[in-house]
């Protein structure tokens, strides 16, 4: 509930559009990659699978990709759009569900809207919707942690954005099973120094190369990596 009641706290429109760190906003890099008229959206391919809690990321593209192109649909159409083009799995929960993503059968009791202040209803239900670290989940059984095999198995491109490369959580990614021959793995590794991108190289058994690590934050992996580039042309 903690937890709960500190991350809704943040969940702010002021702090989502208006960073007080405008260079190391990497949300707008992401948004262009995926940006296209409503009837072209689909041909995106991207897909994000991510530990963290909050809804930022898909209120960003919402909010943005919505308001950008008004030429074909409703915000509503762009919802389900994005939730149908570019899923964004939480393995460990979420704090409850973006209105704009859910049915209104599922709205009562688990939707909280973004950027409200946090009221003991929704903290409660943020709780709820949320795990650590050290619960216990059977990975062969639960579905964020399915969906995101089916995802990464279908990768060609895998990139890790401000990843920490936790040893438990890059465990839980499986990365040693259902690889593509052809998948390439790259991320960002700020601070990392050389030895400690080695070390992650050995802990996901050669799958994540060392040099592949670049030692930045996310705004310039984004602009200096080939691979990211290369994809962006791509989509």
């Amino acid at each position: 509930m903690a937890l709960a009641y500190i991350l809704l706290g943040v969940e702010k429109e002021g702090f989502l559009f208006n960073p007080v760190q405008k260079n190391r906003d990497w949300y707008p890099h992401i948004r262009d990659m995926l940006s296209a008229p409503f009837g072209e959206f689909h041909n995106n391919r991207a897909s994000f699978i991510t530990f963290n809690y909050d809804r930022s990321l898909e209120h960003f593209l919402y909010t943005t990709l919505s308001s950008r192109d008004r030429s074909g649909d409703a915000p509503d159409a762009w919802a389900k759009k994005l939730w149908e083009c570019v899923p964004i799995v939480h393995l460990h929960g979420e704090l409850g569900k973006h209105p704009a993503f859910t049915g209104p059968e599922e709205r009562e009791g688990k939707a909280i809207p973004y950027g409200l202040d946090p009221t003991p209803d929704f903290i409660r239900i943020a709780s709820h919707s949320i795990r650590n670290v050290h619960d216990q989940v059977d990975l062969d059984s639960d579905p964020a942690f399915q969906q995101a095999y089916r995802l990464i198995s279908q990768a060609e491109y895998i990139f890790f954005m401000g990843f920490a490369y936790d040893e438990r959580n890059v465990m839980k990614l499986r990365l040693g099973q259902d690889l593509r021959d052809d998948a390439k793995l790259f991320g960002t590794g700020l601070d990392l120094t050389e030895a400690e991108r080695v070390r992650v190289q050995r802990m996901s058994d050669n799958k994540i190369m060392a040099e592949h690590i670049i030692p930045t934050d996310c705004v310039q992996f984004l602009r200096q990596s080939h691979a990211a580039q290369a994809v962006y042309k791509r989509w």
